[in-house]
């Protein structure tokens, strides 16, 4: 697993001034030798997926079967020994084993050979890249609408120190004279955030390609000793009439993980994009919520209407919100509404969000691994590192869940909550103990930490970080799916500063337990709602927490989905206590706690992630 000590550099060259000892670049540089490393284990929950693909006949295709065209030129303008490669391995990273370097054939040709310019294979700052790769003439005469498609993956480094910017751009020309800029693969991406992989890309080029001749399409890569850029399967086509494409998953909520006492209203919401050639009108988006699966519609309602579209624009609509009653996981369908959609393809997206017994989390519980950004701290000096959480109902927070991606055995960690003023982190309201890494940790992992005493926390904004206590990387895990601007800060020791200014834009994988209080009571029910389960879900052990009170003779077991008890103990004397489940198969289970007073149920899900 790789440390990511970029973070650290960035950090003290923005707080020091850019006057850390002189070398800032040389320590910025080091972090990227450094860099990600993606877990093993991705998402369980799949679900189909839609991109604003075309509905068309391709008259042009270039999937790079027998390397670079014959026709087509490549030239390193600034005569660094990198240019264009064709390549079915992807690229060279002499220092990152493991590093997704290559692009992926998920829905391309990239098994028989695609087009990457590798910025790193040189091993070193070199002055400055720019290459271009240009095609030969592309006769479009007879065509009077054209869309440009290709997938690409680019990985973004750094602009700040580089002699060219970091750059994927493609231009199209009629002339081989005069370019037009038709698409920054840099777009919208911070240092060290790369697209998706693959990544889709269309482009409306009929104001540059339609009717002519010669049409000619050039690929160029600027960086200095920056990642690569890949791409494959370049296509033009006559755009459809009518095609709408929902371009967006419609996500519900900033937080994919909630507490039931916590949730939210999921809004209904979608962006639609005109992918054809002509203006529509009077689009709409059938809206559907399912609860576990698809075969539980717990609400169905339709947007507005969006009025008139212009072929290429984009336009928002709603439909209302929906309240969870309950929890487990709530899928949204969205589906596109056009007469004479031209394109089913484009028409559907999916999106979730699980509303859990006590985890308030910006990651899911099976983090995705293709978002999976690395482990993130300070090296050479401390801090602390965290994100916002809203609390909408009070309530308490009784421990924090992190990921870590490879501390180092022997340093110390702790988690603390801030209170949050005019937007950021202020004061001080409680802390885990200290916790010393072990050698399990330090191959990476989650790592949960109980408050001393549990926190009251009324309604409002709250800080949730992680404090570095030693000068090695702490490594806490980053995601980039889900990110909500002002909301992820760092301390490196002068003061509070939103993530933004390091560069980054993703949430941390750092996870607050606020128990829900549904518990399910017998005689006394105050009396049973001090106890609270953490962490959950969980990957085998279980904290059971009484909030100081003893009980007598209390008795805990554990039933699989069918009521079956798979674990039973029994205490004389209980307050706080730890149990094992790590030898159950994956999978939801029911926790009852039975005391003398009441009895406590709780579900709880033993994951592998």
């Amino acid at each position: 697993m790789k440390k990511f000590t970029i973070l650290c550099a960035v950090v003290f060259a923005s707080i020091s001034v850019f006057a850390t000892n002189g070398n800032t670049v040389a320590n910025a540089k080091s972090g990227k030798s450094a860099a990600k490393n993606k877990p093993a284990s991705s998402r369980q929950i799949q679900l189909p997926h839609a991109t604003a693909q075309h509905s068309r006949v391709d008259f042009y295709t270039e999937d790079f079967s027998l390397g670079i065209p014959a026709g087509w030129s490549n030239v390193d303008s600034t005569n660094v020994g990198v240019s264009w490669k064709w390549t079915t391995t992807g690229a060279f990273q002499p220092n990152i084993n493991g590093d997704d370097s290559w692009l992926s054939d998920v829905g391309t040709s990239a098994a028989n050979g695609y087009m990457m310019y590798d910025s790193d294979s040189a091993n070193a700052s070199v002055g400055g890249e720019w290459a271009i790769l240009t095609s030969g003439a592309i006769d479009c005469s007879t065509h009077p609408t054209v869309r440009l498609t290709m997938y690409e993956y680019f990985l973004k480094w750094e602009d700040a120190a580089a002699i060219f910017p970091n750059t994927g751009h493609v231009y199209v020309s009629s002339d081989s004279i005069n370019w037009t800029l038709i698409h920054a693969a840099e777009t919208g991406l911070a240092n060290n955030v790369g697209t998706a992989n693959p990544s889709f890309v269309s482009a409306n080029i009929s104001a540059e390609a339609g009717g002519q001749s010669t049409v000619y399409l050039k690929f160029v890569f600027t960086g200095d000793w920056s990642w690569y850029w890949m791409f494959d399967d370049v296509s033009l086509g006559e755009l459809p009439a009518a095609d709408a494409a929902i371009i967006d998953d419609g996500f519900i909520g900033e937080y994919p993980e909630i507490p039931i006492n916590q949730a939210e209203a999921f809004k209904m919401e979608g962006r639609v994009l005109n992918n054809g050639g002509s203006d529509i009108t009077n689009v709409s988006i059938n809206f559907d919520v399912f609860l576990g699966d698809l075969t539980n519609n717990v609400f169905t309602g339709t947007s507005n209407a969006a009025a008139i579209i212009a072929a290429g624009d984009t336009s928002p609509v709603l439909s209302g919100t929906y309240v969870p009653t309950d929890t487990g996981l709530y899928i949204l369908r969205q589906v596109v509404v056009l007469a004479g959609d031209a394109n089913g393809a484009n028409d559907t997206t999916f999106s979730v969000v699980y509303v859990n017994d006590s985890v308030y989390a910006r990651d899911f519980t099976d983090f995705d691994a293709s978002g999976y950004l690395g482990g993130f701290g300070f090296t050479g000096g401390m801090g602390t590192l965290g994100q916002i959480f809203h609390v909408y109902q009070g309530s308490q927070f009784t421990s924090v869940t992190g990921f870590f991606d490879a501390p180092t055995e022997g340093d110390s960690i702790k988690f603390s909550v801030y209170t949050v003023t005019a937007g950021a982190p202020d004061f001080l309201v409680g802390s885990t103990q200290g916790y010393e890494i072990t050698a399990v940790d330090a191959a990476g992992g989650f790592i949960t930490l109980p408050f001393p005493s549990h926190i009251n926390v009324l309604p409002g904004d709250y800080f949730v970080g992680v404090q570095q206590i030693d000068t090695n990387n702490v490594t806490i895990g980053a995601i980039s799916q889900q990110y909500t601007p002002g909301a992820v800060f760092f301390d490196a020791g002068t003061g509070w500063l939103p993530i933004e200014d390091a560069g980054f834009t993703f949430s941390f994988i750092v996870r607050v337990n606020n128990p829900s209080s549904t518990f399910v009571g017998v005689n006394n029910v105050e009396a049973v709602s001090n106890i609270s389960v953490y962490p959950n879900p969980t990957k085998g052990v279980v904290y059971i927490m009484n909030n100081g009170t003893v009980e007598k003779d209390v008795t805990v077991n554990v039933y699989n989905s069918v009521g079956q008890i798979v674990m039973s103990r029994n205490f004389g004397s209980f307050m706080n206590e730890k149990i094992d489940l790590s030898n159950l198969t994956h999978g939801v289970y029911t926790l009852q706690v039975r005391t003398s007073t009441g009895v406590v149920n709780k579900s709880i899900v033993i994951s592998a992630k």
